[in-house]
């Protein structure tokens, strides 16, 4: 619709954003096609299956937004990372997985993914991932968190400055409790929470609970 026509009816239609869909299995293809076309904010302009279609639906269709499984049918969502990285080629990229491993995230995170989202995960949960991801967020599926709380045991450095209260704090942050839940869980006010979540960030300079889990991990792993 032009934008006259805008001016004269009052309603004007959003374009969809194209996005592509990697993964191996065609049925989990139209599974995500599906989903995400549902509320026509998105529209699917290409599918892949193996890497090599991957790179050339990106430089091709030059998609907003690539979904890509962690199973290619030749290879892995992590090559694939690694091969657009090289390629310098720039889409905001969500890998989709079954299962995965801390490291494989750092990993996938490190060679530029900007989400890790689970295969079972709601549709809206990935609805969400992608429009946080698309308005330059980074997002990990809240259930991950947990499998970063071992930092908190295990860490050193700035780690070794927090409080026992702060290490209880974060420990409950990286099992994707809000801060009303954790004033629960520990007996204080929800304000006396927000208060020592601000003085963790400033500890360890991060600024938000994704940049916590990443921090707690991070140096761990190489490219």
């Amino acid at each position: 619709m032009s934008q006259n026509a805008c001016a004269v009816s009052g309603v004007c239609e959003q374009a969809a954003l194209p996005i592509a869909v990697a993964d191996h299995h065609p049925h989990f293809r139209a599974g995500v096609r599906l989903a995400v076309e549902k509320l026509g904010h998105y529209a699917v302009i290409c599918e892949a299956a193996d890497l090599s279609s991957v790179i050339d639906c990106v430089l091709r269709e030059r998609p907003r937004l690539l979904l890509l499984a962690f199973k290619l049918s030749d290879g892995s969502g992590i090559e694939a990372l690694r091969r657009l990285r090289d390629l310098s080629v720039r889409v905001p990229v969500i890998l989709l997985a079954t299962s995965i491993e801390r490291a494989q995230v750092m990993l996938a995170l490190q060679l530029g993914a900007r989400g890790v989202v689970l295969k079972d995960a709601a549709p809206d949960v990935l609805l969400k991932a992608m429009d946080a991801v698309l308005r330059g967020e980074l997002w990990i599926s809240r259930s991950m968190f947990a499998d970063f709380a071992d930092c908190v045991v295990n860490g050193g450095g700035p780690l070794l400055a927090l409080t026992a209260r702060e290490r209880q704090i974060i420990d409950c942050i990286l099992a994707g409790k809000m801060n009303r839940e954790i004033g629960q869980q520990l007996g204080i006010a929800e304000d006396t929470v927000k208060r020592h979540v601000t003085h963790i960030y400033d500890k360890l300079g991060v600024s938000s609970r994704l940049e916590l889990a990443l921090y707690c991990s991070s140096g761990k792993f190489s490219v």
